[in-house]
């Protein structure tokens, strides 16, 4: 009784006072244990107890099954001295459950093959395996055996059947077994017709039937929710979210994931920071989004506490989890953190390695990525595509164009993978960085792909830094008959042809974007100081702290004058006189969110900031001399790498 109502330590008083135990004590005893998560005193009373029976193993084996430990429930079920059908159901549910579900379809077949009879836990157990695989022909080769045993009506059953079905994208058959008069539907077989018409595309439908359910549970709720989350559609969620009286775990989970996966990063992370005040737990689901939200805002403190948060969580050693923190670390430009973490980890897989080594490569850490890609291999991990993307990233910005030729080579010959799109442009940039421009247009135009706008883009803008005028504008005319519709062509080959002073062209190219009606992306920076984000944009004169911003950047303006900095105002408008070039060039947003850190913040205190754009080449030397003037460790996440700043010089060695 106590160990039913969750009062493990009354139960084990209750059975310490028992003087001659026996068998059914025992078993009360370990099934209490085993019930309630604690598995150490559940195995120790099953090897002290004098006698054991099939119901002893059997709780044992579901036991550590349900807590995912599969090694150990299936020695025990290896082992048990005499097996009964609810051995073989929990061991095939432990598989189904902890997503082993070939292994759970392995030992249904042996099952049968030792003449035992399934029976309505077994099959809703294979059926669930099956469904998980997408395995049709063996889910139906279930489904007769079903019908041979008569438990096609059983409701258990027929929702494992509906389930198996929808999987396999059968949705009329899901339908048909949903529609029969001979099963008794309950709630949770109306939430998995719900389920398989909304993970079949069929949202519709999904809230049609929705919609005349008899009492739907919070579960039916969420099952919606996920829909409309998995259509991307946000405010379809927290529509649905509002209406309902009675929310969990998952509800929350689903809203934030909605808001991440819809790239409404800092509203998931006030969601999930209510979700935590008003007293709800985080799920997996929920932490991954939130990860994902900090990396792509660079918002590092509140990944600090996330970090911690997940470190004083049950799920602080999932793999998958851990991955994110890594990754999230790098992307907010913390290479140190994100290595830290890394080292942390109990058990790495070949997408940890691979996350670390880009941290390192986007972070202008390049030999340390190589020597992680080393270490990759002496522990044995197979590195994937992903992983020699990094790899050619950072021979390409450290000029190493035989080490990228041999990665190349070992990728093809050792591991079997087909170079991508994504490689192919890897080498173009080392060739456009080792000044071999004419190899790298030779190489996008023969690639075994069709080059889209990174390749081309990637060629456009080195021949803008090197000054090669007649290739720019063929390889910027390229660019624009495969991308016509996006602002980068239209700005990079306007730009080459202003600091040519080709007039004519530039009005052009410039008429050309005004009759596709394209907007040049209007140059947006953030900073984080003191727990607050501030926004600003190319020209900002809003701001509160307005006028202290730019008495500060004139004043470091003066001194970066006197410590011999040129300004690069080919950039601006080339009709304007040099001077108001250089007013315009100091109002660019990111030396306005830097400014903002410098009369805000301590001195020496690192500031960070994230732009929308490539940071130009006056800001860029700007930002050199600021942090050399000032003492600042600068980090400036833009459009295209992280430029960590200090002394006077940049982690990517003045390309980028």
């Amino acid at each position: 009784m106590y160990g039913s109502c969750g009062d493990v330590d009354r139960a084990k008083k209750a059975f310490d006072r028992i003087d001659s135990r026996n068998v059914f004590s025992g078993n009360v005893m370990i099934a209490a244990y085993a019930q309630n998560g604690h598995l150490l005193e559940a195995a120790s009373v099953f090897q002290r107890v004098p006698e054991t029976n099939v119901v002893s193993w059997n709780s044992m084996i579901a036991a550590y099954a349900q807590h995912g430990d599969l090694y150990e429930s299936r020695k025990l079920f290896d082992t048990i001295p005499e097996k009964n059908t609810v051995s073989w159901n929990s061991m095939i549910a432990g598989y189904a459950q902890n997503a082993f579900s070939k292994e759970a379809l392995k030992l249904f077949k042996a099952m049968d093959l030792q003449g035992f009879q399934p029976n309505k836990v077994t099959f809703v157990s294979a059926l669930d395996a099956a469904g998980n695989l997408g395995a049709l022909p063996e889910g139906s080769a279930i489904h007769e055996e079903v019908l041979e045993h008569d438990c096609e009506t059983d409701t258990a059953v027929a929702t494992a059947l509906i389930n198996f079905f929808g999987k396999c994208r059968m949705v009329a058959k899901s339908r048909e077994i949903f529609n029969s008069s001979a099963i008794q539907r309950n709630t949770v077989t109306w939430t998995t017709m719900i389920s398989v018409y909304a993970h079949n595309g069929f949202l519709d439908e999904a809230q049609k039937l929705f919609d005349v359910a008899p009492r739907p549970s919070t579960v039916t709720w969420n099952v919606l929710m996920a829909a409309y989350c998995q259509s991307g559609d946000p405010h379809q969620v927290q529509a649905i979210f509002d209406r309902m009286r009675d929310r969990d775990d998952v509800s929350w989970s689903t809203l934030v994931g909605a808001y991440a996966q819809s790239n409404q990063h800092r509203t998931s992370m006030e969601l999930f920071k209510k979700m935590d005040v008003e007293g709800y737990k985080p799920t997996r689901f929920t932490f991954m989004s939130v990860v994902d939200a900090c990396g792509k805002l660079s918002a590092l403190r509140e990944g600090r506490v996330l970090h911690s948060s997940i470190m004083n969580s049950a799920l602080k050693w999932d793999v998958v989890l851990q991955n994110g923190i890594v990754n999230m670390f790098g992307r907010c430009g913390s290479v140190e953190e994100s290595s830290s973490a890394f080292q942390e980890m109990l058990q790495r897989d070949a997408v940890s390695w691979s996350i670390m080594i880009s941290a390192f490569a986007h972070n202008g850490h390049g030999a340390e990525a190589l020597e992680t890609f080393l270490a990759m291999n002496l522990d044995g991990q197979t590195p994937d595509e992903l992983t020699f993307v990094s790899i050619l990233s950072v021979c390409a910005h450290a000029g190493l164009l035989r080490d990228a030729r041999g990665h190349l080579v070992d990728m093809v010959g050792d591991y079997a993978l087909v170079p991508g799109l994504d490689h192919y442009v890897c080498l173009v940039d080392l060739l456009c960085r080792s000044g071999r421009l004419g190899a790298a247009e030779e190489l996008v135009e023969t690639m075994p792909y069709e080059p889209h706008g990174s390749a081309w883009l990637t060629l456009l803008a080195a021949c803008k830094m090197q000054g090669d005028l007649k290739r720019g504008a063929r390889v910027g005319k390229s660019f624009l008959a495969t991308d016509p519709d996006t602002s980068a062509p239209y700005a990079l080959l306007s730009s080459i042809y202003a600091e040519a002073k080709r007039v004519n062209e530039m009005r052009i190219v410039r008429k050309a974007m005004e009759e596709r009606g394209i907007k040049k992306q209007a140059g947006c920076s953030y900073i984080e100081v003191h727990d607050r984000v501030h926004e600003f944009k190319a020209g900002e004169v809003s701001h509160p702290r307005h006028r202290d911003i730019l008495y500060e950047l004139m004043q470091i303006q003066r001194k970066m004058v006197e410590a011999g900095c040129v300004r690069d105002t080919r950039l601006v408008s080339y009709d304007l006189e040099e001077e108001e070039k250089e007013n315009l060039l100091t109002y660019h947003s990111e030396k306005l969110a830097i400014g903002l850190g410098l009369v805000t913040t301590r001195p020496g205190t690192e500031l960070r900031v994230v732009k929308n754009l490539r940071v130009c080449s006056d800001c860029h030397t700007a930002i050199k001399f600021i942090s050399r003037i000032c003492g600042r460790r600068i980090v400036v996440r833009d459009c295209n790498r992280f430029h960590h700043f200090e002394d006077g010089v940049c982690s990517c060695n003045d390309y980028w």
